[in-house]
């Protein structure tokens, strides 16, 4: 029985943004003995190789049969076949686990394929990536107090699932646990329905106003419209930038609660286009208060299920080397800065760079810093 991961050879199938991150993970922390790369394309398997997310690679899914550890990281249906190309070349107990975004369907064939043989398999999905794609985005920082799901049911071993849950632990994760429908039912709403309305939100701009007449520089057809588009635009439609293989497959395998979440997001539409075209004030302020109210419920740093951060917003001038003239000198003081992010949408917010800290006096020693150093600092 696998009861740790120290000195063990680990095979991650799909060396991909999610495949790379946990090899520089495991290798740059040294958890295991070696990581195996399995892919279909021998270049970017190599530049694994080159960036230290894998020791060695192979392009036959069989060659993943040699490790103790086998973490699915192809799309959904890709895993299946990964599996039954991997099991009949076992030679000893593997533990399967995967990071697939969806798992009620997934747990259940896998589940099905390992009957009858020793082997272990723990549904698990990392809820952190990037509209990125590619080993060459990979990061071991990825997984960074980000929220891991993991989806035991009465056929998961115990054993197995320790050792999944230390794994992510150890990348930086924070694991929860959930039955892989109800894993289903909320990615639907918070992870599945935004890349739905992100991608029809960006192709209702294709049927936007058409090129107005002016004397001004032309942009060509509907590129005004887009040149237009500002930091909010950008932001609400960042997951659009998606690939569609991966996004059919998610759609397709949680078909049944991506469109309940989606009828449910067209009722709230239908409420606020109501209220509008009858010019009802009072309803359409009070939609919008009361989804201003729940939005501001929504942890506003990290990816996952962390503490409330104190948090402040700074101005600093456009130039060269400015942010780093900001937080530098946070840094040295021992002030730790949980999170950053550029405000690129100015309108109701004074500031453009926004500093999250863990601790109240963490934040407190940086306005204090801030202001002696003559920035100008809001608390929010």
């Amino acid at each position: 029985m696998i009861r740790t991961l120290a000195g063990k050879h680990v095979a991650i199938v799909g060396v991909g943004l999610i495949g790379g991150s946990i090899g520089l993970g495991l290798r740059r922390k040294k958890l295991v003995q070696s990581v195996i790369g399995v892919g279909r394309n021998p270049d970017r398997l190599k530049l694994a190789v080159k960036m230290g997310a894998i020791d060695r690679w192979s392009t036959d899914a069989k060659a993943a049969a040699e490790a103790d550890v086998v973490i699915l990281c192809t799309p959904v249906r890709r895993m299946l076949l990964d599996v039954s190309s991997i099991l009949p070349h076992a030679r000893r107990t593997l533990l399967l686990t995967d990071v697939g975004s969806t798992k009620e369907f997934l747990v259940r064939q896998i589940e099905s394929r390992i009957r009858g043989t020793p082997h272990l398999y723990v549904g698990a999905h990392p809820m952190a990536g990037s509209e990125k794609t590619g080993v060459e985005n990979a990061t071991d920082l990825l997984f960074e107090n980000a929220a891991v799901i993991l989806t035991p049911t009465p056929r998961t071993p115990p054993p197995g699932l320790s050792l999944v849950s230390a794994l992510w632990r150890a990348l930086g994760g924070k694991v929860i646990r959930m039955a892989p429908a109800d894993h289903d039912r909320a990615c639907a709403l918070v992870s599945h329905l935004p890349h739905l309305a992100a991608t029809s939100l960006v192709n209702t701009l294709s049927g936007g106003p058409p090129r107005p007449r002016t004397h001004t520089r032309s942009f060509g057809r509907s590129d005004v419209v887009y040149g237009l588009c500002a930091g909010g635009f950008r932001d609400t439609t960042r997951i659009a930038d998606a690939d569609p293989d991966i996004w059919w497959e998610i759609f397709d395998t949680n078909a049944r609660e991506v469109l309940k979440a989606a009828d449910r997001f067209s009722r709230q539409m239908r409420t606020i286009v109501s209220a509008i075209r009858l010019r009802d004030e009072k309803r359409v302020k009070s939609s919008i208060a009361r989804g201003a109210a729940l939005r501001r419920r929504i942890p506003k740093i990290g990816r996952g299920l962390l503490r409330a951060a104190f948090e402040l917003v700074v101005n600093i001038p456009d130039k060269p080397g400015a942010i780093a003239r900001l937080v530098v000198p946070l840094s040295r003081r021992g002030i730790n800065i949980a999170d950053i992010e550029v405000l690129h949408v100015r309108e109701g917010e004074e500031g453009n760079i926004r500093l999250a800290f863990r601790a109240a006096a963490e934040r407190a020693a940086a306005v204090r810093y801030l202001r002696k150093a003559k920035f100008t600092v809001v608390l929010r």
